[in-house]
């Protein structure tokens, strides 16, 4: 009888580490229904909290032990059926950006196979990873494993994140959909129907699905575009690394200090320096997310010699995707985690 798998969706950013497990309650392969979540800093967010990777690696296994108290800001066990006693075996689905960082957690995880390793507060993780040998256990996307027909000049050179992005979007609400991904930078990607087979091809990445990805565009981030004033602006720089509201996922540490969306004027003027800051970068930010929506659109009529402009949804993750979520006013799917989804929808098909 095989083992159980517990699969974990990881997706490596510029600036944070995203984490989604889902555990496999048996051997037969139904899944869990809950699916727990995390985000750790490359930094360690406090002074003594240790290393992100060790965070990291203690957070998973207590969710997967019902034996381990919980503090209260940490994710329930997701499964009391798993114990440290269960042969289980983890399997790692790797999206990175940041191979500085995935190859630091990748050696980390590595050494928790070692007999003398007590780096994880527990001792499940070491035991659950030695079901199978660690190369069997970490799996890092490229865009081939991806099927997505890609329409792009360099699909190798395209961030593993946006393909997973559109792939997820897609799959959970079809085509054609534009997918915001509010991070460090933010892309705006167009997703489309595929093209028919084409068996003459000689890239695989041509036909590959039903779906494709078009290409998008890349704009600064909403941090990146304070830094950015600041460095280039001697009186705001003391507003530079400020965020953008003191609540929710765009909170970065202790850097919390502009007001929340509700207490910005809508349509301006702002009356002092942080809410005119404020107020710019939503400009900037929601003013691109809307003028790249309605070109999109435009470029999918043409395409297609269609009477009307056609529907193209639009959907919204990332760190700062409440942040965007909240200014923007076309009618639009706040998805957290999708990078993570799409990584466990992969994982559950027999594409890769």
């Amino acid at each position: 009888m095989s083992q159980p798998v517990c699969r974990i969706a990881l997706d490596i950013g510029n600036s944070a580490a995203k984490v989604l497990i889902e555990p496999v309650a048996d051997a037969s392969g139904q899944s869990v229904p809950q699916l727990q979540s995390a985000s750790f800093l490359f930094a360690a967010q406090t002074e003594g909290q240790g290393d992100w990777t060790d965070q990291l690696c203690r957070w998973v296994a207590k969710c997967l032990s019902p034996n381990e108290a919980m503090s209260p800001n940490e994710a329930l066990s997701p499964n009391a059926a798993l114990s440290v006693s269960d042969p289980v075996s983890i399997r790692w689905w790797v999206s990175t950006v940041n191979h500085r960082a995935s190859e630091q957690l990748k050696r980390f995880l590595a050494d928790q196979q070692g007999p003398r390793s007590d780096s994880c507060e527990s001792g499940l993780l070491r035991k659950l990873m030695s079901a199978s040998s660690f190369d069997d256990c970490w799996r890092e996307i490229s865009y081939r494993d991806i099927p997505l027909q890609l329409h792009v000049d360099r699909p190798q050179r395209v961030g593993i994140d946006r393909l997973l992005g559109a792939y997820g979007a897609a799959n959970r609400f079809g085509a054609p959909v534009m997918v915001v991904d509010a991070g460090s930078a933010m892309t705006l990607d167009l997703v489309t129907q595929g093209a028919s087979q084409r068996s003459d091809s000689a890239d695989a990445s041509d036909t590959a699905g039903q779906f494709a990805f078009c290409g998008g565009a890349i704009l600064p981030g909403l941090r990146m575009q304070q830094s950015a004033l600041a460095a280039g602006a001697e009186a705001l720089a003391n507003f530079g690394s400020l965020a953008l509201s003191g609540e929710g996922p765009s909170q970065r540490g202790a850097d919390a200090g502009f007001p929340s969306a509700a207490a910005v004027p809508a349509l301006g003027p702002a009356r002092d320096t942080r809410s005119a800051i404020q107020l710019g970068v939503q400009a900037a930010t929601v003013g691109g997310v809307t003028w790249l929506w309605q070109k999109y659109r435009e470029n999918l009529q043409q395409a297609t010699s269609g009477p009307k402009i056609p529907e193209l949804p639009i959907v919204i993750t990332g760190g700062d995707g409440t942040e965007i979520s909240a200014y923007l006013g076309q009618c639009h799917e706040l998805v957290p985690n999708l990078v993570c989804f799409a990584l466990l929808d992969l994982a559950r098909s027999a594409t890769v």
